[in-house]
């Protein structure tokens, strides 16, 4: 499966887990999501969880905080986000905070916090 990949393995209650081959674009995990285990993203979800994976995939700072102040804006805002898409707030929260603390590590801090103040 290795050199087929990214491959991604279901698990459904009670059924072995099945190989999913040639998972590497966001379409293909929609499709996939929708398909084998009939889950459709709305499309908030939708919007905000395909930014998501272009920040995983970025190798560009300035680019991730781009697209988090991206995603962010389509959720209404930070404020917004914390109350309305709590979840989806603490995950870009720490997307964020991982991705400074390196060269703003005060900045990294502070989202870390805001993050664990949500849950």
């Amino acid at each position: 499966h290795c050199g087929k990949g990214p491959n991604v393995t279901i698990f459904t209650k009670g059924k072995a887990g099945k190989v999913n081959e040639g998972i590497g674009t966001f379409k293909a995990i929609e499709k996939l999501l929708k398909g084998d285990v009939g889950i459709e993203l709305k499309s908030l979800q939708k919007q905000v969880a395909e930014i998501k994976y272009e920040i995983r995939r970025s190798k560009d700072s300035g680019d991730k905080a781009a697209k988090l102040a991206k995603a962010f804006k389509v959720l209404g805002g930070e404020e917004k986000a914390v109350v309305q898409e709590p979840r989806q707030a603490f995950q870009l929260l720490v997307m964020r905070a991982r991705d400074v603390v390196g060269s703003n590590p005060n900045a990294a801090l502070k989202d870390a916090q805001q993050a664990t103040e949500i849950f």
